[in-house]
């Protein structure tokens, strides 16, 4: 069952709907849902990840002050959670800019700063859902040659929505996974010992 519409999630669907120029009206190919639906399972869960902090030089103290923390990920949900300290308080950025994943605090705050939050590829669920469109569109598709030599190709359009589908999958984040390579490994009766050998 699809997750209920969320209220955090309303500028990561209007820039899915910008990339497919499906943007909200009347005529619009994918409703809301639909694209909540798409990014979600385009979204990597992060639990705890330690920002990187970039420390600014105080010219009058000369210590580092650290206001600045970055996310190795952009695209964030906007119910991200930012903590800090041995009680793991929640802080309240000065200035969240969770599309590149920048935060700003306006004291200084030592690191270690973690985040626990919802991030999303946006290009990978923008292909998806151009992907579902082609083949909607496609069942009714055809060109159309009237009695006068004009001709309309409804397939040219296709032609150009498959070559963005092909530049989003080349910008849409790598996809890594753990592989267990066993093939090396052998059942201890096959493996010869040269101590077991007969001419020891």
């Amino acid at each position: 069952m699809p997750n209920a519409l969320r209220s955090t999630m309303s500028d990561l669907i209007a820039r899915t709907r910008l990339l497919m120029a499906d943007t909200a009206a009347a005529d619009q190919d994918f409703q809301d849902q639909d694209v909540q639906d798409t990014l979600d399972r385009r979204r990597t869960d992060v639990n705890y990840q330690e920002l990187r902090g970039k420390p600014t030089i105080d010219p009058s103290s000369r210590l580092l002050l650290y206001y600045d923390y970055y996310s190795n990920y952009p695209d964030w949900e906007d119910d991200v959670k930012i903590q800090h300290g041995s009680d793991w308080a929640v802080l309240t950025p000065d200035v969240s800019d969770n599309v590149v994943g920048h935060w700003t605090f306006t004291d200084n705050t030592l690191p270690p700063v973690f985040i626990v939050g919802k991030t999303y590829d946006l290009y990978a669920a923008a292909a998806d859902l151009l992907e579902i469109w082609l083949v909607r569109a496609k069942c009714g598709a055809f060109d159309v040659r009237l009695a006068s030599g004009t001709t309309f190709h409804r397939s040219q359009k296709f032609i150009e929505i498959q070559k963005l589908i092909n530049q989003y999958r080349l910008m849409q984040r790598p996809i890594v996974t753990d592989l267990d390579r066993n093939d090396w490994r052998h059942p201890p009766s096959t493996v010869t010992r040269p101590w077991d050998s007969d001419q020891f």
